[in-house]
């Protein structure tokens, strides 16, 4: 038993320290588990969310269209971002992931780690909507990585191609 604490306390700092948020909710959608800073981040009092239902924080759009397969025991893994407005007046994006874990007769768990990637710089889902946004623009578009003292082309959408005649391939 002495051994299985410890191996939690140091599970739950290991969360706190990765700044990872854990929740972990039944097929009715309640939580049963918070772990890190999964309510913290969503400004929410962790001691009244245990044994709540959870689909009430997703209820407002938190995930969008997201929500059932984020919170649905039958789902596929998924992960959705979202922006939310802190208390502070500053937007964060959280980036939520979600998997079913079968018990067998103990039931179906929807585990949700939550992690502000605020910080992070652009993520896929952001820059695949850039990417697409850029390529339905009808000028010449040329990003360059400002990092490196070369300045390397990065990218270059399709009326650049048509404009100049070199592929994206050559250009990058």
């Amino acid at each position: 038993l002495e051994g299985r604490i410890f191996e939690n306390e140091l599970m739950r700092d290991a969360m706190q320290a990765a700044r990872i948020g854990l929740c972990v909710v039944d097929a009715d959608q309640r939580v049963i588990v918070l772990g890190g800073d999964f309510a913290e981040k969503l400004g929410l009092d962790a001691r009244t969310l245990v044994g709540e239902n959870i689909s009430a924080i997703f209820a407002g759009g938190l995930v969008l269209d997201r929500a059932a397969l984020m919170l649905s025991v039958d789902a596929p893994e998924t992960a959705a971002e979202a922006r939310i407005r802190k208390s502070d007046g500053r937007d964060t994006i959280l980036l939520f992931q979600a998997k079913t874990l079968d018990r067998g007769d103990a039931g179906k768990f929807r585990v949700l780690t939550l992690i502000d990637i605020t910080e992070f710089g652009i993520t896929r889902d952001r820059y695949l909507e850039l990417r697409h946004q850029l390529d339905a623009l009808n000028t010449a578009v040329v990003v360059v990585d400002v990092r490196t003292t070369d300045m390397p082309i990065v990218y270059v959408n399709k009326r650049f191609e048509q404009m100049t005649g070199y592929s994206a391939e050559e250009a990058v």
